[in-house]
This record gives structure tokens, C-alpha cells and sequence, in this order.
């Protein structure tokens, strides 16, 4: 490298420094979240007390390069999240319009089967995930809180059933 591509590469690490200390907070913030500590450092001190050191393919600019790239992939990473986010939203609105539009379809569309048990049976099949399956329920037995008395035959005397009760 000559000493007026130094001079070059030294200019441009500084123009790249200072427009990247110009950068919104949230690319800043985007930035440290994707270039690992170590890395930040060491591209911080090539563009401070090592900006003139130069190495076979490594310098200032190369990591100041790099790193921007990784800065701008990572905003765009962040921007394609949001809009999946965004989308996302869209599309679970989307399915709540939905189910609402065939829920009301399916409340129609009973009331029309009612005279087609066929159509009729295939709708009742048809459940919601808010609805609960219409079956029939079985009565529940009461529990007597109070002992039913026994009633006693006639062949059993009353001395036998005294004593079947104690």
C-alpha cells in the first residue's frame, strides 16, 4: 500500500467513524446487539490508537466495513421482523373475521337443514372451537345426606332387625 492509500483508508475509517457515531440510537442499539462485545472493542480500537496499523488483508477500514455490513444486515434482519410481526397481526385478523363470518354461516345454514337431517347431521358435526359438543348429559344421582330407613319384610322380626342395626 502506498502512502497516499494510507492516507485514503485512514480519511475513509474516519468519515466511516464519524457517520456511524451519527447513526440513530436505534441502529446503534441494533448495531451492539449484533456484533459481539470482543469484536466492538477490537474494531474500536482500529479506529482510534490502531487506525494507521495495518496487517495482510486487516486494517481500519476492512473491520469498519465489516462491521457496518453486519450493522446494516442486522437492521434489516430487525426491519423484516417488524413486518413479520406486523403480518402476523394482519393474518390472525384476518381469521378472526373469518371464523366470526362462518360461525354466523353455520347458525344460518342449521336453521335452513332443519327440514334435511342428512345436511343436518353434517352441520352438528361441525364444532367451534368456543362451542362444546351438544350431548345429552346423564342425570347425576343426589347423594341423601340422611340414611334411608329400611324397610323391613315379613318374615323378619323386629328383634333381628334391632340387631342388624347396631
Amino acid at each position: 500500500m502506498t502512502k497516499e492509500t494510507k492516507l485514503e483508508s485512514v480519511s475513509l475509517t474516519s468519515i466511516a467513524t464519524a457517520s456511524a457515531e451519527t447513526a440513530s440510537a436505534d441502529s446503534a442499539s441494533i448495531a451492539s446487539a449484533s456484533i459481539d462485545t470482543p469484536t466492538a472493542e477490537l474494531v474500536k480500537l482500529f479506529g482510534g490508537p490502531l487506525a494507521k496499523v495495518e496487517f495482510p488483508g486487516i486494517d481500519a477500514s476492512v473491520l469498519t466495513q465489516a462491521s457496518e455490513r453486519v450493522t446494516s444486515q442486522a437492521t434489516e434482519v430487525e426491519r423484516l421482523r417488524v413486518a413479520l410481526s406486523e403480518a402476523r397481526a394482519a393474518l390472525e385478523a384476518e381469521q378472526r373475521a373469518l371464523r366470526d363470518k362462518a360461525r354466523q354461516a353455520h347458525a344460518y345454514a342449521r336453521v335452513y337443514a332443519m327440514d334435511n337431517e342428512e345436511l343436518s347431521q353434517s352441520l352438528e358435526a361441525i364444532i367451534f372451537d368456543t362451542e362444546k359438543p351438544k350431548t345429552a348429559k346423564k342425570p347425576r344421582a343426589r347423594r341423601s345426606k340422611a340414611k334411608t330407613p329400611q324397610l323391613m319384610l315379613d318374615n323378619e322380626a323386629p328383634a333381628q332387625a334391632a340387631g342388624s342395626a347396631g
